[in-house]
């Protein structure tokens, strides 16, 4: 069977169009030489003096795909270098985040710590406080009723003072009236 040069193009062509640019070098070059002996076992490959022509198209387009490939290679390792590069950028922002982190963390815990021991220090003043108040509210307590039992006693002692007195000038006011009574008796006599 033979088969044209455009037909060999078209064949290149879509054999080109089928690696999606990520492929490497080897790859692309296993797969036509892969399809060039299966045309050649398959006695497929033009003969004569179309086959000799095609065949120097086919040279100076494997050399072309040689040339291309290898362009693409390079660019591909600067690409997976750069990319390499950038990838070691972000590992140590990584890793110098996740310290970052663990010292914030770490902070964290110990002003949780200083917060908990801050709050437990204070209920136990709250604690001691309330029960110092609780002392001083039964003090005041028991000083009050001592302090109504004086004042009813001293009330009572006034009072009884106070009889004590008015009887006292009752009786002065009785002898000093005898006692006028008496001096002008002796006084008459």
């Amino acid at each position: 069977m033979d088969i044209r040069r455009k037909d060999y193009r078209k064949f290149v062509k879509t054999l080109l169009e089928g690696f999606d640019g990520k492929e490497i070098k080897y790859e692309i070059m296993e797969k036509i030489a892969s399809l060039w002996l299966e045309l050649q076992q398959n006695d497929k490959l033009p003969k004569g003096i179309l086959a000799s022509s095609c065949e120097a198209e086919l040279q100076a387009l494997i050399e072309q795909i040689d040339i291309m490939m290898a362009a693409k290679c390079s660019d591909w390792e600067r690409q997976v270098q750069s990319l390499s590069s950038k990838l070691d950028v972000r590992e140590r922002e990584n890793v110098i985040h996740r310290s970052t982190i663990e010292q914030k963390n770490k902070e964290i815990g110990h002003l949780k710590q200083q917060v908990e021991s801050r709050d437990q220090t204070q209920r136990d003043i709250d604690n001691h406080y309330n029960s110092q108040l609780s002392l001083l509210k039964s003090e005041v307590q028991k000083m009050k009723r001592d302090y109504e039992k004086l004042n009813r006693k001293h009330l009572k002692q006034a009072k009884d003072v106070e009889l004590e007195r008015s009887r006292s000038n009752t009786e002065l006011q009785e002898s000093t009236a005898q006692i006028e009574k008496l001096t002008n008796k002796l006084e008459r006599f």
